[in-house]
């Protein structure tokens, strides 16, 4: 798992999110998780799934929905 706190809040924009492109590209190739906590809203659009907090609670997730088929366990 890859953590990162506000990667572009030091760098000018493009270098932000050149920053931002090579964080995304190693979670790609390592095949795990990237956690990134950010005010910038132009790395919105590069997520798989946006978790909002607001006071410690979350107040929005775009957890992405499962078609699971029923399970035969449940009837």
């Amino acid at each position: 798992m890859i953590f990162a706190d506000e990667p572009t809040a030091v760098s000018d924009s493009e270098s932000g999110m050149i920053v931002v492109k090579m964080l995304k590209k190693l979670g790609q190739l390592r095949r795990t998780t990237m956690v990134m906590v950010t005010h910038d809203n132009r790395i919105l659009e590069m997520t798989d799934r946006i978790v909002m907090l607001e006071d410690g609670r979350i107040v929005h997730d775009t957890a992405p929905v499962c078609d699971l088929p029923p399970s035969s366990a449940a009837a």
